[in-house]
This record gives C-alpha cells, structure tokens and sequence, in this order.
C-alpha cells in the first residue's frame, strides 16, 4: 500500500513535472493521466511512491515518446497541360495522403498509397 505521483521531464533523469496519483489514500492499483504533451516529444518519467511508514521508493527512469501530428509543406503544381497537372508536397512524417480537386467542388481525388514523407500525383480530366 502506497501513495503514488509520477515525475516527468524532456531529458534524462530531469524531471520538471510532479503529476499526483488521485486515488483516496494508499493502495497498490495506480493511475496517473498524463496531460498537456507535445507532440513528437520524448518523455523520462519515473514513478515515486510513499509507503504507510512513509518511506519513499522510486522506479528506473523510462521514456516514451509522443505521436507527432502530421504537417504538410513545399505544395507545388507542376507539368501543367491542357488536361492535367501534377501536384507535389511533402509530409513531416511518412503518412499516406491524396489530393482533392474539381471545377466548381473538391468532387474527384487521387491518392498517393505509398507511407512516405515525398509525395507527387498526377491529375488527369
């Protein structure tokens, strides 16, 4: 039986962030949300604990990184015809991704399957 808080940092063994355990008193079953994470970051945490005689342990350091959101960039139309174009962008992060388009709505799409960071489509009418 314990009480229970994590410590959590952007570097090894720094930790800035002391993230409580809400559980009513002592236990042995423990659940901290972590919240307000960068995404794309790697995190060192480490769980402290405080026993009934007051005594306090600690776990190894350990990480875990964050999902980065993905970003698109470097839009270009290229090869431009009387019927087609070729669209060309890239990602931050290998993702699948596709293009919408249309005369008067984005009613027609093409995609590009390949999970990559460097993506190109050719639109033909």
């Amino acid at each position: 039986m314990a009480t229970s808080l994590v410590e959590l940092g952007t570097l090894p063994a720094t930790y800035d962030t002391n993230i409580a355990d809400q559980s009513l008193g002592s236990t042995t079953q423990h659940v901290v949300r972590l919240g307000g994470l960068i995404q794309g970051t790697t995190y060192h945490y480490r769980v402290m604990g405080q026993s009934s005689n007051n005594t306090w342990i600690a776990s190894d350091d350990y990480t875990f990184s964050t999902v980065p959101i993905p970003a698109i960039s470097n839009i270009q139309v290229k090869d431009i015809g009387s019927m087609n174009a070729t669209i060309t962008w890239s990602l931050n992060i290998p993702a699948q991704s596709q293009v919408n388009y249309g005369a008067t709505s984005l009613s027609q799409s093409q995609g590009d399957t390949l999970s990559a960071t460097a993506h190109s489509v050719k639109l033909n009418s």
